[in-house]
Formats: structure tokens, C-alpha cells, sequence
């Protein structure tokens, strides 16, 4: 038997799959679904012979004077033969690999797929395993539903396991395995539309026509386009019922639209009248994102500014405290714009409003302005080695995730957007020496100029930082660059420090706490002695580290624990640190548990009138100290470190 090459095998297989049934949102698993080639229009009824509503129809066979779409099958003895060839093929291209692990996962799978009547299961070294079954057994949709319906599943609640439990509606949305099984189906689909237009006068559109595009989909929705002729439409939309009929699912025609750009208005009618759908108009929204001609305007991202906004304001009850805003601002608020930023490049007024929104947040718990930041946004955005609190900056973000797609270009990746970019753009011109002609759309000269922007970091088209490939974390820290280091970071953000504690000690080195010479400077008309000893002016170096109440509190610390903690500015104590990481990690909690606690009640006093002994202070430091180590992971301390915390 000649061989065949393995693209034309890869099709023939395909194409000699029979129908799988799949749960789709329309048709529910049980309901049984018409077989049939026709276009049903849902907004045409009229009146059947029995009372019931009967559905007008019209058959695109007729339309368009094409035979029904068969898909090819050849006999059982040439099947057969094929997948010993294809065996035989990956044997010769695959190389063994002696893997134990894999010799039980191939027993529990012969164990598992005996009850399916499988005539050969053939084991491939790489882990592909080719299936036959006995003829008249069962089909490839008896056994993907006999999968998906017999799994067991059970639930972990509250530390304790319940269950099993058969899943025997099947697969819905939010499943592991929905998404692969949906794709499978889907290539039935793509498959089909490249089989019409390899048999019929099938016309790509015109923008896709070298790469033979014709459907994009993501989960259960789908975008069909083709040239604007009446034959192509026929046959896009006979395709489709095909695909309907093996598989169940149908278009849904009341949440469907459809596009035109230079068809004749009769034809326009009857594919509508046809189709059951509604014209639709530009712009609108896929996946959430706007799709449309035009530049992106401000406008059009608001909504984007809303939902930040909006989350905004459900925090507000909270009352978060510093460290939590900062948590809050860094993992969810500025990642909500990720999915706009990786698409397009956002207009810098909608960048500046998040930005605005996020800042608000942290210093004053509301998305709207009400006070002055304590610390300038462009150091809160640097990195905490070199003195910020690592929120990303959004405009970098934003440049960092197209600089993405601008090394996909430049890395050839197999991708489809990447092909349609050199057939229709690029049209084998250099990637680093292309410019963009005035009649291409916004979206791609926004892209191109990211690429000037990069075109630094590349050697010989390819990304050169530090030795590692592309990233968006080095593309942004490339594009962010780099500044001096602090001397303290690592003290303040340490993992045996409070969190709360350590976001005081980051204000207390940025100097950014509003003592009273400061306010006297803002022009404040109050008296400068300090709140908690009233011997001296309150500044930061008296207020923490030359104050009676601070010393003491410092000096029950050192009693209680036995330890030597420094009594001047902590910030000198970080230049020359003693003892183990977990040691220096434990000394840094307790000052700056300290010093937030001398702050705490510093304007509890000024408020309430009311100050706590020092004693009391202390013990209550040691008590925050006690959970902290409690909480943290003590396998990976040594036997010295352990006792040496017994006995602090």
C-alpha cells in the first residue's frame, strides 16, 4: 500500500469520523433533534393540519443546485490497513523511550476500555495510543458519551470528602474536560467547510482567502464569514447543517447576527429570509471586546473603568486596612484591564482614570479623589527592591502584552493570526523592516509601533535579555528599566513581618508619615510637642526613635524576649544585620511591629485621649510576634532555629 502523506491521513481520518452528540446550550441532552439539511427561519410559523404550529422552511439544496454534503468512507479492509500503516508510520518516527511510569498508566487503560468492545488498542512510545473497534460494537459517540457519563466524581467540604456521584447529564460548561471535546467537535466543522470548498466553487473572503479561513469560534460562539456571492453563502450555511446533523447542535438563529459589506440588497434578503437571522451593525462585541472599524475611542472603554469602579465600591464596607488596599490593587483592580491590554493597545486616558481609580483605593479606600497620596505613584510602582510596592505600571502592562504578539511575528509562531498577519501585511517583507501603509487598520499600526519601542532588546530578530527568552515579565521589567536598590527592603519585606507592619515600616523609610513638624509646614496652626512624652517637637527621628515612650517600649522587648534589638533608627540596623535569616526575619517583626504600634497610639491619643503603658505595648507586640511564627511553614527550619525560638 503506498503511503500517504500524513496531513492527507490527518484528513481522511477526520472526515471518516462518525457524529459525536455533545450538550449544547440550545438542545438539551434530552430532547431529540430533527435530522434534516433545511435552514429553518424560527420567525416564520404557520398552522399545521393538526392545530400545532408547523415551521415554513426552505432548502438550501434547492438554492444553491448543490448535492447534499456527504462526507467519504472507504470499507472495512482499507481501514484496517491504514491504521497499520499509521502504526507502522509512528513507529519509525518515534523513538522508543523506556518509561515505567507508563507501563501502569497503559495496564489501567486497557483495564478501563475493555467494557467499550475495542478490537486493538495499539501503545505508541510517546504515550498515542491508536484504538479499533469490533465492527457493529460501538460507535465514537456511544463511547464519548459512556466517558463523560459514567465518570465519578466527589466533593471536599470542610476538610471532609463526600461522594461518588455519576455525572450522567454529561459534560457542562465549566468541566475540565468540555473544552476538549468541544473542539473535537468543532474541527468537524472546520473540516466540513474545507471540504465544500475543495468540491464546490466555495469563495474564502478576501481577506482570508490565502490562509482559507472561513470560522472562528471560542466555546459556544462561532464567527462564519466567506465572500459576499450567493453560492458561497449557500454553501457556508450547508456546511453548517451538515455539522448539524452529526452532532446536535444548531444555530441558535433569535441570538445570531449576520454582517454584509457590499451585497446586493436582494441577496441580502434571502439569505436573511433563509438564515432566520438579523442583520446586524457595526460596531459590536465578541468575547466582550468591541469590534469595529474605527479607532478604539474613550468612549468605547469606559465600561472597562466602570467595573473597576464598581469593585471599588463593594470594598468599601470593608474598611481594608493599607496592607489589604495594597493586595487588593495588586491582584485583582490592575489585572481587570489584562484582557483589554492584550488585544489592544488602550487609549492613555482610560490608563490614566485606572490608574487614578487604583491610587484612590489605596490611600483613601474609594475610587474617587478625597486626599493627597502619602508617596508620588511612580515610586508605589516601582519595584520593592528598589524602594516601591511592585503595582504594575499600566501603561507598561499594556506594552508589555502586545510586545507579545510583536514576537510572535518575529518568531514565526504557528499560530493563525500570525499567518494572516504575513499574508495579508507583511507579504514577505522583512518583520524589523516593515512600516505600515496609511490604508491599515489602527490596531495594527498601534502594533507596529510597539515593535519600534522593542526593537532594542532584539539581536538579530531574536529577544536578548539576560540569556532568557520572551516574556511578558521581561519585556516589562525591560521596558520599566532599573534604578538603585534600597538597603532596606529586606528587612521590611520580610516574611516573618506582619504585613500591616510592613507597610508602616515602608512609609517610616519613605519619610511619608504626617508628624507634626510637617503639618506646621503644610500650615497647620498647632502646637509641636510631641503626643506621647510632650518633652520635644515631634518629628519622625524623636517621634520613633528619641522618644521616652518609644525607648521603653523597646527596652520591655528586649526583657521579655532576651534579645539585643537596636534602640536608634532601624534603617542603620538594616546595613549591618546579625545572626540567620529566620533570626533577622523575627528581630524585624518585633521593631516593626514596634514601631507601627508607637504610630497606633500615638493617634490614639491624639483622638481618644487615651495611651497604653508601655508594658502593655510590648506584651502585645510579643502576642501579634506569636501568630506570625505559628503561621509559618516550620519544616523548613533547622533544629538549632526551632529551639532558638522556644526559647525567645
Amino acid at each position: 500500500m503506498a503511503r500517504k502523506s500524513a496531513h492527507q491521513k490527518q484528513r481522511e481520518m477526520t472526515l471518516r469520523g462518525r457524529s459525536i452528540q455533545v450538550a449544547a446550550e440550545a438542545p438539551s441532552p434530552a430532547e431529540e433533534i430533527e435530522e434534516t439539511n433545511d435552514i429553518t427561519n424560527p420567525n416564520e410559523h404557520q398552522a399545521g393540519p393538526d392545530g400545532e404550529n408547523a415551521v415554513k422552511t426552505k432548502n438550501i439544496n434547492e438554492i444553491t443546485g448543490i448535492p447534499e454534503l456527504e462526507v467519504e468512507t472507504e470499507d472495512e479492509e482499507e481501514y484496517v490497513e491504514e491504521i497499520e500503516d499509521e502504526e507502522e508510520f509512528l513507529r519509525e518516527t518515534v523513538e522508543q523511550r523506556a518509561n515505567p511510569p507508563w507501563e501502569v498508566i497503559e495496564g489501567f487503560i486497557r483495564r478501563i476500555w475493555t467494557k467499550f468492545n475495542i478490537d486493538k488498542i495499539s501503545f505508541m512510545p510517546n504515550g498515542v495510543f491508536l484504538v479499533r473497534f469490533k465492527s457493529g460494537e460501538m460507535k465514537e459517540k456511544e463511547m464519548l458519551m459512556q466517558c463523560i457519563t459514567t465518570a465519578s466524581f466527589s466533593l471536599s467540604l470542610n476538610g471532609e470528602m463526600f461522594g461518588y456521584f455519576h455525572g450522567r447529564r454529561g459534560l457542562r460548561q465549566g468541566d475540565p474536560l468540555s473544552p476538549l471535546v468541544f473542539t473535537l467537535c468543532m474541527e468537524y466543522l472546520t473540516r466540513t467547510i474545507k471540504y465544500a470548498a475543495a468540491k464546490f466553487e466555495f469563495k474564502y473572503h478576501p481577506m482570508s482567502k490565502q490562509v482559507q479561513l472561513a470560522n472562528l469560534m471560542f466555546a459556544d460562539d462561532v464567527l462564519l464569514f466567506c465572500h459576499g456571492d450567493a453560492k458561497s453563502i449557500m454553501l457556508l450555511l450547508q456546511s453548517y447543517s451538515t455539522f448539524s446533523k452529526a452532532t446536535g447542535l444548531k444555530i441558535s438563529a433569535t441570538k445570531s447576527n449576520a454582517y454584509f459589506r457590499g451585497v446586493p440588497e436582494q441577496l441580502k434578503h434571502d439569505i436573511l429570509s433563509v438564515s432566520g437571522f438579523v442583520e446586524g451593525k457595526l460596531p459590536f462585541k465578541y468575547l466582550g471586546m468591541p469590534i469595529q472599524t474605527t479607532r478604539l475611542q474613550k468612549q468605547d472603554c469606559e465600561c472597562l473603568v466602570e467595573k473597576i469602579c464598581n469593585r471599588i465600591h463593594g470594598y468599601r464596607a470593608k474598611k481594608f486596612s493599607y496592607a489589604g488596599r495594597l493586595v487588593l490593587v495588586k491582584a485583582v483592580l490592575t489585572t481587570l484591564h489584562s484582557y483589554w491590554a492584550s488585544l489592544f493597545v488602550l487609549p492613555k486616558a482610560i490608563l490614566a482614570k485606572v490608574e487614578a481609580a487604583c491610587r484612590n483605593f489605596l490611600w483613601d479606600n474609594c475610587a474617587d479623589y478625597h486626599r493627597v497620596p502619602l508617596v508620588a505613584w511612580d515610586t508605589v510602582c516601582r519595584p520593592k527592591a528598589e524602594g516601591g510596592l511592585g503595582i504594575k505600571n499600566l501603561e507598561m502592562v499594556n506594552k508589555a502584552l502586545i510586545g507579545k504578539l510583536v514576537n510572535w511575528i518575529a518568531e514565526d509562531k504557528d499560530t493563525i493570526w500570525v499567518k494572516w498577519v504575513k499574508h495579508n501585511h507583511l507579504k514577505g517583507e522583512n518583520w524589523w523592516q516593515y512600516q505600515p501603509g496609511a490604508n491599515t487598520s489602527w490596531v495594527w499600526r498601534r502594533v507596529c509601533r510597539v515593535k519600534q519601542d522593542l526593537v532594542a532588546a532584539y539581536t538579530n530578530g531574536a529577544w536578548d535579555i539576560q540569556g532568557v527568552g520572551f516574556s511578558t515579565a521581561s519585556c516589562y521589567q525591560w521596558l520599566m528599566g532599573t534604578r538603585p536598590k534600597v538597603s532596606w527592603d529586606g528587612v521590611i519585606w520580610n516574611e516573618w513581618v506582619i504585613p500591616k507592619h510592613q507597610f508602616m515600616g515602608w512609609l517610616l523609610a519613605h519619610g511619608a508619615l504626617k508628624t507634626k513638624d510637617k503639618l506646621i509646614r503644610y500650615g497647620v496652626d498647632i502646637d509641636d510637642s510631641c503626643w506621647l512624652c510632650g518633652q520635644a517637637s515631634e518629628d519622625l527621628e524623636h517621634l520613633f526613635f528619641g522618644c521616652d515612650y518609644s525607648f521603653r517600649i523597646v527596652q520591655h522587648l528586649q526583657q521579655k524576649t532576651g534579645l539585643n534589638l537596636p534602640v536608634g533608627n532601624i534603617l542603620d540596623w538594616c546595613m549591618q544585620p546579625t545572626g540567620t535569616k529566620m533570626q533577622r526575619g523575627v528581630k524585624a517583626g518585633l521593631i516593626l511591629g514596634a514601631l507601627y504600634h508607637v504610630w497606633h497610639h500615638r493617634n490614639k491619643c491624639m483622638i481618644e485621649g487615651v495611651l497604653l503603658r508601655p508594658q502593655k505595648v510590648a506584651t502585645n507586640i510579643i502576642d501579634d510576634m506569636k501568630l506570625r511564627v505559628h503561621g509559618r511553614d516550620r519544616h523548613k527550619l533547622t533544629t538549632l532555629e526551632l529551639e532558638w525560638l522556644k526559647e525567645v
